[in-house]
């Protein structure tokens, strides 16, 4: 009967998890059979869209903790020139790619199947805007948004979103980011950072 029940409430999650706008507004995100992940709700990810929409356009777009991807695809959907994935877990990672291949995303996308750790220290790209949407209870997200400064994968002036729980404080004072705005939707909070400069 539990197990019933964790099929139909997975199956809701599904049904409701869909691209907010943009030229694939409505369509469907597979999710992991059995996955825990935690994916950006669909009021979350338009209202967050909402507020970066002037920075979009041809922008490219880095999704650290995939999951399902729907922070990269709905960049793309609303004109990201570029979106690259990092995504750990094997099985969201299979789900991840079968939604880019669903989209057909195969010369706007790339998915590594490795930590974020890891990616920030291989990977070679610049980007405009990082999606930040680590496990709520992920530990060192303040050493997280530190090292993508460091790393030089973010371009100057260029944006980190960091989605997190509403009970835990986003990072603040740390060197070369400035938090330039705060929203709260439910237990979700989106925190948007600016990079102002590097010593490195």
């Amino acid at each position: 009967m539990i197990e019933m029940v964790a099929g139909v409430l997975r199956d809701m999650i599904m049904m409701s998890l869909r691209v907010s706008g943009g030229q694939y507004k409505g369509r469907t995100l597979r999710v992991a059979p059995g996955s825990t992940t935690r994916p950006s709700s669909q009021i979350v990810r338009s209202a967050l869209f909402s507020i970066i929409s002037p920075q979009i356009e041809n922008a490219r777009v880095l999704d650290l903790f995939a999951g399902t991807g729907a922070l990269g695809i709905e960049a793309l959907s609303r004109g990201a020139l570029k979106a690259h994935f990092v995504e750990n877990n094997h099985k969201q990672f299979i789900a991840l790619n079968k939604n880019l291949d669903s989209f057909s995303l195969e010369n706007e996308a790339k998915a590594f199947p490795v930590s974020v750790e890891k990616a920030l220290d291989t990977l070679m790209e610049s980007y405009d805007m990082v999606f930040l949407d680590p496990p709520y209870d992920y530990p060192g997200v303040d050493n997280l948004i530190t090292k993508i400064i460091q790393s030089k994968i973010l371009v100057e002036n260029g944006t980190i979103i960091l989605e997190h729980s509403r009970r835990v404080m986003a990072p603040k004072d740390l060197a070369n980011v400035r938090l330039v705005k705060e929203k709260t939707y439910g237990d979700t909070q989106i925190s948007i950072y600016e990079k102002v400069g590097s010593n490195c």
